[in-house]
């Protein structure tokens, strides 16, 4: 999602997805959450809130991944998060110096910001 290398799913085929992922795993006894890889896409995750704004699908239901691949996307992971959901962050070596990717210290010092005011 949010990254010119995908298939470019549409509102109603994000939750079409996850809807299926949510009653399977209540049939299976699982969490049946949704992982989307996020890319460096201007949109972000404008459909993940919108999903939550326009369904009955609950925040919980679906994890991006990577928002710490640049700062708007980090801005929104914590807004995310801040709505009861959960995010997946990128950990790997130092950035460069013209990497926009987000440390991961800022990324802890950011959350414990949050849980900590």
């Amino acid at each position: 999602m949010s990254d010119h290398r995908s298939s470019q799913p549409t509102f109603d085929e994000i939750a079409r997805l996850a809807a299926e992922c949510r009653v399977g795993g209540m049939l299976g006894g699982k969490a049946g959450v949704l992982h989307l890889h996020l890319g460096d896409g201007r949109r972000g995750l404008e459909i993940l809130f919108r999903l939550v704004r326009e369904t009955e699908i609950p925040v919980t239901q679906v994890i991006p991944t990577h928002i710490s691949r640049n700062r708007p996307l980090f801005e929104q992971g914590l807004e995310w998060v801040a709505a009861g959901g959960s995010v997946d962050i990128t950990v790997g070596p130092d950035p460069g110096p013209s990497d926009p990717d987000v440390t991961f210290e800022e990324v802890l010092a950011a959350f414990e910001r949050r849980a900590c005011p």
